[in-house]
Protein backbone atom coordinates (compact mmCIF):
# COMPACT_ATOMS: atom_id res chain seq x y z
CA UNK A 1 0.00 0.00 0.00
CA UNK A 2 2.91 2.31 0.64
CA UNK A 3 3.82 1.91 -3.06
CA UNK A 4 0.37 3.17 -4.07
CA UNK A 5 0.81 6.33 -1.99
CA UNK A 6 4.31 6.92 -3.39
CA UNK A 7 3.00 6.56 -6.95
CA UNK A 8 0.17 9.04 -6.35
CA UNK A 9 2.53 11.62 -4.87
CA UNK A 10 4.91 11.12 -7.78
CA UNK A 11 2.17 11.57 -10.38
CA UNK A 12 0.30 14.28 -8.48
CA UNK A 13 -1.49 16.79 -10.71
CA UNK A 14 -2.20 19.31 -7.99
CA UNK A 15 -5.90 18.41 -7.98
CA UNK A 16 -7.70 19.94 -4.98
CA UNK A 17 -9.55 17.10 -3.32
CA UNK A 18 -8.98 13.36 -3.33
CA UNK A 19 -6.40 11.68 -5.57
CA UNK A 20 -7.12 7.97 -5.35
CA UNK A 21 -6.18 4.68 -6.97
CA UNK A 22 -8.30 1.56 -7.06
CA UNK A 23 -6.53 -1.13 -5.07
CA UNK A 24 -5.46 -3.97 -7.40
CA UNK A 25 -7.80 -7.00 -7.52
CA UNK A 26 -10.65 -5.02 -5.93
CA UNK A 27 -13.51 -2.87 -7.24
CA UNK A 28 -14.73 -1.37 -3.96
CA UNK A 29 -11.58 -0.06 -2.27
CA UNK A 30 -9.47 3.00 -3.04
CA UNK A 31 -6.29 4.33 -1.45
CA UNK A 32 -4.86 7.79 -1.93
CA UNK A 33 -4.33 11.25 -0.47
CA UNK A 34 -6.37 14.37 0.14
CA UNK A 35 -5.26 17.93 -0.66
CA UNK A 36 -3.36 18.05 2.68
CA UNK A 37 -1.50 14.85 1.69
CA UNK A 38 -3.18 12.85 4.44
CA UNK A 39 -3.49 9.16 3.59
CA UNK A 40 -7.09 8.25 2.72
CA UNK A 41 -8.82 4.87 2.40
CA UNK A 42 -12.24 4.75 0.73
CA UNK A 43 -14.83 1.98 0.67
CA UNK A 44 -17.66 1.88 -1.89
CA UNK A 45 -20.53 -0.22 -0.42
CA UNK A 46 -22.87 -1.98 -2.80
CA UNK A 47 -25.83 0.00 -4.11
CA UNK A 48 -28.37 -2.53 -2.87
CA UNK A 49 -27.46 -1.99 0.79
CA UNK A 50 -30.27 -1.10 3.18
CA UNK A 51 -30.00 2.25 5.03
CA UNK A 52 -28.08 1.94 8.31
CA UNK A 53 -27.52 4.11 11.37
CA UNK A 54 -24.01 5.48 11.67
CA UNK A 55 -22.04 8.22 13.38
CA UNK A 56 -19.22 9.92 11.50
CA UNK A 57 -16.43 11.44 13.59
CA UNK A 58 -13.25 13.50 13.64
CA UNK A 59 -10.38 12.29 15.82
CA UNK A 60 -6.86 13.40 16.59
CA UNK A 61 -5.38 10.68 14.40
CA UNK A 62 -8.31 9.34 12.37
CA UNK A 63 -11.39 10.85 10.73
CA UNK A 64 -14.21 8.50 9.77
CA UNK A 65 -17.08 9.59 7.51
CA UNK A 66 -19.79 7.20 6.40
CA UNK A 67 -21.95 7.49 3.28
CA UNK A 68 -20.22 10.68 2.09
CA UNK A 69 -20.76 12.13 -1.37
CA UNK A 70 -17.50 13.30 -2.92
CA UNK A 71 -15.52 13.55 -6.13
CA UNK A 72 -12.29 11.64 -6.56
CA UNK A 73 -9.60 11.85 -9.21
CA UNK A 74 -8.31 8.42 -10.19
CA UNK A 75 -5.87 8.16 -13.11
CA UNK A 76 -7.17 11.45 -14.51
CA UNK A 77 -10.79 10.29 -14.41
CA UNK A 78 -13.24 12.09 -12.11
CA UNK A 79 -15.75 9.97 -10.21
CA UNK A 80 -18.66 11.28 -8.15
CA UNK A 81 -20.05 8.74 -5.71
CA UNK A 82 -20.80 7.94 -2.07
CA UNK A 83 -18.00 6.42 0.03
CA UNK A 84 -17.01 5.53 3.57
CA UNK A 85 -13.83 7.56 4.09
CA UNK A 86 -11.02 6.88 6.58
CA UNK A 87 -8.42 9.65 6.80
CA UNK A 88 -5.17 9.23 8.72
CA UNK A 89 -4.15 12.64 10.07
CA UNK A 90 -0.58 11.99 11.13
CA UNK A 91 2.66 11.48 9.24
CA UNK A 92 4.06 9.21 11.94
CA UNK A 93 5.50 6.04 10.37
CA UNK A 94 4.26 3.80 13.18
CA UNK A 95 0.65 4.92 12.78
CA UNK A 96 0.98 4.54 9.00
CA UNK A 97 1.93 0.88 9.50
CA UNK A 98 -1.10 0.35 11.72
CA UNK A 99 -3.36 2.18 9.25
CA UNK A 100 -2.15 0.11 6.28
CA UNK A 101 -2.69 -3.06 8.31
CA UNK A 102 -6.23 -1.93 9.12
CA UNK A 103 -6.98 -1.22 5.45
CA UNK A 104 -5.71 -4.67 4.47
CA UNK A 105 -7.81 -6.36 7.15
CA UNK A 106 -10.94 -4.42 6.22
CA UNK A 107 -10.64 -5.64 2.63
CA UNK A 108 -10.10 -9.20 3.86
CA UNK A 109 -13.10 -9.12 6.18
CA UNK A 110 -15.52 -7.20 3.96
CA UNK A 111 -14.74 -8.70 0.57
CA UNK A 112 -15.53 -6.86 -2.64
CA UNK A 113 -18.90 -5.12 -3.02
CA UNK A 114 -19.56 -5.00 0.77
CA UNK A 115 -22.89 -4.27 2.45
CA UNK A 116 -23.20 -0.91 4.26
CA UNK A 117 -24.05 -2.48 7.61
CA UNK A 118 -20.92 -4.64 7.45
CA UNK A 119 -18.81 -1.62 6.56
CA UNK A 120 -20.13 0.36 9.52
CA UNK A 121 -19.66 -2.50 11.98
CA UNK A 122 -16.08 -3.27 10.98
CA UNK A 123 -14.94 0.34 10.57
CA UNK A 124 -16.25 1.25 14.03
CA UNK A 125 -14.04 -1.45 15.56
CA UNK A 126 -10.94 0.08 14.01
CA UNK A 127 -12.06 3.62 14.87
CA UNK A 128 -12.13 2.54 18.53
CA UNK A 129 -8.58 1.22 18.13
CA UNK A 130 -7.26 4.65 17.14
CA UNK A 131 -9.24 6.20 19.98
CA UNK A 132 -7.02 4.28 22.39
CA UNK A 133 -4.01 6.14 21.00
CA UNK A 134 -5.13 9.15 23.05
CA UNK A 135 -4.58 7.35 26.37
CA UNK A 136 -1.77 8.38 28.71
CA UNK A 137 0.25 5.43 29.99
CA UNK A 138 3.40 4.91 32.03
CA UNK A 139 5.33 2.31 30.04
CA UNK A 140 8.81 3.29 28.87
CA UNK A 141 10.08 2.83 25.33
CA UNK A 142 12.75 0.34 26.37
CA UNK A 143 10.21 -1.50 28.54
CA UNK A 144 7.78 -1.95 25.64
CA UNK A 145 10.64 -2.87 23.31
CA UNK A 146 11.67 -5.71 25.62
CA UNK A 147 8.12 -7.05 25.92
CA UNK A 148 7.67 -7.01 22.14
CA UNK A 149 11.04 -8.75 21.74
CA UNK A 150 9.81 -11.58 23.98
CA UNK A 151 6.67 -11.95 21.85
CA UNK A 152 8.62 -11.73 18.60
CA UNK A 153 11.09 -14.35 19.88
CA UNK A 154 8.36 -16.88 20.55
CA UNK A 155 7.46 -19.83 18.33
CA UNK A 156 3.79 -19.30 19.27
CA UNK A 157 2.97 -15.64 18.75
CA UNK A 158 -0.76 -16.02 19.35
CA UNK A 159 -0.21 -17.76 22.69
CA UNK A 160 2.14 -15.00 23.82
CA UNK A 161 -0.33 -12.31 22.76
CA UNK A 162 -3.06 -14.10 24.73
CA UNK A 163 -0.88 -14.04 27.86
CA UNK A 164 0.31 -10.44 27.39
CA UNK A 165 -1.21 -7.67 29.55
CA UNK A 166 -4.88 -8.47 29.90
CA UNK A 167 -4.98 -5.05 31.57
CA UNK A 168 -2.22 -2.40 31.15
CA UNK A 169 -1.50 -2.06 34.90
CA UNK A 170 -1.37 -5.74 35.76
CA UNK A 171 1.53 -6.85 37.96
CA UNK A 172 3.01 -9.25 35.41
CA UNK A 173 3.78 -8.67 31.74
CA UNK A 174 2.83 -12.25 30.78
CA UNK A 175 0.48 -14.57 32.65
CA UNK A 176 -1.06 -17.78 31.31
CA UNK A 177 -2.84 -18.66 34.56
CA UNK A 178 -0.14 -21.16 35.50
CA UNK A 179 3.13 -19.28 35.19
CA UNK A 180 3.98 -15.58 35.24
CA UNK A 181 6.75 -13.63 33.56
CA UNK A 182 8.07 -10.13 34.15
CA UNK A 183 10.38 -8.59 31.52
CA UNK A 184 13.21 -6.26 32.51
CA UNK A 185 15.24 -4.53 29.80
CA UNK A 186 18.31 -2.35 30.29
CA UNK A 187 20.76 -0.40 28.11
CA UNK A 188 23.38 -0.37 30.87
CA UNK A 189 26.66 -2.25 30.52
CA UNK A 190 25.79 -4.35 33.56
CA UNK A 191 22.77 -6.57 34.13
CA UNK A 192 21.15 -4.15 36.57
CA UNK A 193 17.36 -3.82 36.80
CA UNK A 194 15.00 -1.67 38.83
CA UNK A 195 12.31 -3.26 41.00
CA UNK A 196 9.65 -1.92 43.29
CA UNK A 197 9.45 -3.70 46.64
CA UNK A 198 5.82 -4.58 46.07
CA UNK A 199 6.49 -5.86 42.53
CA UNK A 200 9.29 -8.19 43.60
CA UNK A 201 7.30 -9.36 46.63
CA UNK A 202 4.38 -10.41 44.41
CA UNK A 203 6.80 -12.03 41.96
CA UNK A 204 8.34 -14.10 44.76
CA UNK A 205 4.94 -15.10 46.17
CA UNK A 206 3.76 -16.33 42.77
CA UNK A 207 7.04 -18.11 41.92
CA UNK A 208 7.27 -16.06 38.75
CA UNK A 209 10.28 -15.68 36.47
CA UNK A 210 12.14 -12.55 35.48
CA UNK A 211 13.35 -12.24 31.88
CA UNK A 212 16.44 -10.05 31.77
CA UNK A 213 17.37 -8.38 28.48
CA UNK A 214 20.52 -6.34 27.82
CA UNK A 215 20.77 -4.16 24.73
CA UNK A 216 22.08 -0.79 23.55
CA UNK A 217 20.79 2.02 21.41
CA UNK A 218 22.24 1.85 17.87
CA UNK A 219 21.33 3.39 14.51
CA UNK A 220 21.09 0.01 12.75
CA UNK A 221 18.97 -1.67 15.40
CA UNK A 222 15.25 -2.34 15.57
CA UNK A 223 12.60 0.01 16.93
CA UNK A 224 9.29 -0.70 18.66
CA UNK A 225 7.71 -0.09 15.27
CA UNK A 226 10.00 -2.67 13.61
CA UNK A 227 9.14 -5.32 16.20
CA UNK A 228 5.45 -4.51 15.80
CA UNK A 229 5.70 -4.98 12.04
CA UNK A 230 7.54 -8.29 12.40
CA UNK A 231 4.89 -9.67 14.79
CA UNK A 232 1.89 -8.17 13.01
CA UNK A 233 2.85 -9.64 9.62
CA UNK A 234 2.74 -13.20 10.98
CA UNK A 235 -0.70 -13.03 12.62
CA UNK A 236 -4.20 -13.90 11.48
CA UNK A 237 -6.68 -11.06 10.99
CA UNK A 238 -8.29 -11.84 14.36
CA UNK A 239 -5.00 -11.77 16.23
CA UNK A 240 -3.74 -8.64 14.46
CA UNK A 241 -6.70 -6.76 15.88
CA UNK A 242 -6.16 -8.28 19.32
CA UNK A 243 -2.45 -7.44 19.22
CA UNK A 244 -3.05 -3.87 18.05
CA UNK A 245 -5.66 -3.28 20.75
CA UNK A 246 -3.34 -4.52 23.47
CA UNK A 247 -0.49 -2.44 22.08
CA UNK A 248 -2.65 0.70 22.15
CA UNK A 249 -3.82 -0.13 25.68
CA UNK A 250 -0.25 -0.57 26.89
CA UNK A 251 1.43 2.35 25.10
CA UNK A 252 -1.34 4.77 24.08
CA UNK A 253 -0.24 8.24 23.00
CA UNK A 254 3.45 7.45 23.56
CA UNK A 255 3.60 5.16 20.53
CA UNK A 256 4.30 7.96 18.07
CA UNK A 257 7.33 9.04 20.15
CA UNK A 258 8.93 5.58 20.37
CA UNK A 259 11.39 5.94 17.48
CA UNK A 260 14.74 4.84 18.96
CA UNK A 261 16.44 1.70 17.66
CA UNK A 262 18.07 -0.91 19.88
CA UNK A 263 20.52 -3.74 19.25
CA UNK A 264 18.32 -6.73 18.41
CA UNK A 265 21.11 -9.29 17.97
CA UNK A 266 22.79 -8.43 21.27
CA UNK A 267 19.44 -8.49 23.09
CA UNK A 268 18.53 -11.97 21.85
CA UNK A 269 22.03 -13.26 22.52
CA UNK A 270 22.09 -12.02 26.12
CA UNK A 271 18.49 -12.80 27.12
CA UNK A 272 18.44 -14.68 30.44
CA UNK A 273 15.80 -15.94 32.86
CA UNK A 274 15.91 -15.73 36.66
CA UNK A 275 13.66 -17.11 39.38
CA UNK A 276 12.09 -14.22 41.27
CA UNK A 277 12.44 -16.02 44.61
CA UNK A 278 16.25 -16.01 44.23
CA UNK A 279 16.58 -12.28 43.52
CA UNK A 280 17.84 -10.28 46.55
CA UNK A 281 15.31 -7.89 48.05
CA UNK A 282 14.71 -5.60 51.01
CA UNK A 283 12.97 -7.19 53.97
CA UNK A 284 9.54 -5.56 53.96
CA UNK A 285 9.21 -6.17 57.72
CA UNK A 286 11.91 -3.58 58.34
CA UNK A 287 10.02 -0.95 56.32
CA UNK A 288 7.74 1.28 58.46
CA UNK A 289 4.07 1.09 57.44
CA UNK A 290 4.10 4.83 56.71
CA UNK A 291 6.63 4.33 53.89
CA UNK A 292 5.45 3.16 50.48
CA UNK A 293 6.65 3.10 46.89
CA UNK A 294 10.06 1.65 47.77
CA UNK A 295 12.20 1.03 44.69
CA UNK A 296 15.73 -0.29 44.28
CA UNK A 297 18.16 -1.71 41.73
CA UNK A 298 19.48 -5.26 41.71
CA UNK A 299 22.61 -6.56 40.00
CA UNK A 300 21.71 -9.94 38.49
CA UNK A 301 24.98 -10.74 36.71
CA UNK A 302 26.40 -12.94 39.49
CA UNK A 303 23.14 -14.78 40.14
CA UNK A 304 22.60 -18.21 38.66
CA UNK A 305 20.22 -17.97 35.72
CA UNK A 306 17.26 -20.30 35.31
CA UNK A 307 17.95 -23.58 33.51
CA UNK A 308 15.42 -24.74 30.93
CA UNK A 309 14.41 -28.37 31.53
CA UNK A 310 11.43 -30.70 31.23
CA UNK A 311 9.71 -28.96 34.16
CA UNK A 312 9.98 -25.49 32.66
CA UNK A 313 6.58 -23.77 32.33
CA UNK A 314 5.05 -23.77 28.85
CA UNK A 315 5.10 -19.98 28.77
CA UNK A 316 8.89 -19.94 29.05
CA UNK A 317 9.52 -22.84 26.66
CA UNK A 318 7.95 -20.89 23.84
CA UNK A 319 10.68 -18.21 23.92
CA UNK A 320 13.29 -19.28 21.38
CA UNK A 321 16.35 -17.35 22.55
CA UNK A 322 16.66 -18.83 26.02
Amino acid sequence: MKNIINKIKQDSTGFEGFQMLLIPDYQSFYLGIDSDENIVFMIKPNDQSQPVTFVSSRGKYLDVFFDTECQINTNGQFINDSFTILTLKTNNDFFKKIFYSICHDLMEMLGDNPDKSEVVNHVEVFRDLFGKALKKTTITEIGLWGELLVIESSDDLMFMIDTWHKLPKQTFDFNDGVSKLEVKTTTMNERIHSFSLNQLKKAKESSSLICSIMTSQIDLGKSVSDLFESINSKLTTEYRLKFQNKLMDVAGSDLENFTNKFDYNSATLHMKMYEAKKIPSIDSISIPSEISGVKFKVILEDLKSYDIDSNTPNLIKKINHL
